[in-house]
């Protein structure tokens, strides 16, 4: 399958030999996670579409009818395809980000927390005395 998509992109993109069609293979075909190959791939889509339409209403074809047309169909496909997949980028980004905010916030609640109990720990308790307060231990030599 992926060969004749390779040689589809060789015949249709015009590359002059077979390391270009397997560069604009990859790029219009394979899974990416890169943003601008994402982006590069709905830009294509949509110049795909529009030459699909352009072509139709050189035919003569209303523009209720392109619904039947099978590349245009296929061409819409590819479109919602590209935009889905940037958007679920756009989406996981978003989660990473919100999930970073979360776990540093709970980071310096936990330190928070750890310094209150540190201070609480370090503060002599109310009724403890002066010598406590001192910072002796009740027999009159300085706690460590």
């Amino acid at each position: 399958m992926q060969g004749c998509a390779m040689v589809r992109c060789l015949i249709l993109c015009g590359a002059e030999n077979t390391a270009a069609a397997r560069g604009c293979f990859k790029e219009k075909h394979m899974a990416s996670e890169s943003r601008n190959v994402r982006e590069k791939q709905l830009e294509a889509a949509t110049a795909e579409l529009d030459a699909i339409v352009a072509s139709l209403r050189d035919k003569g074809v209303d523009e209720k009818n392109f619904k039947k047309n099978a590349l245009y169909r296929r061409a819409q496909a590819n479109l919602r395809t590209a935009r889905r997949r940037l958007l679920s980028m756009d989406k996981a980004v978003a989660h990473v980000a919100a999930m970073k905010e979360k776990d540093t916030k709970a980071a310096k609640a936990d330190k928070a927390e750890k310094s209150a109990k540190k201070k609480a720990a370090a503060e002599p308790a109310e009724g403890a005395g002066p010598a406590a307060a001192a910072g002796e231990d009740g027999k009159g030599r300085k706690k460590k």
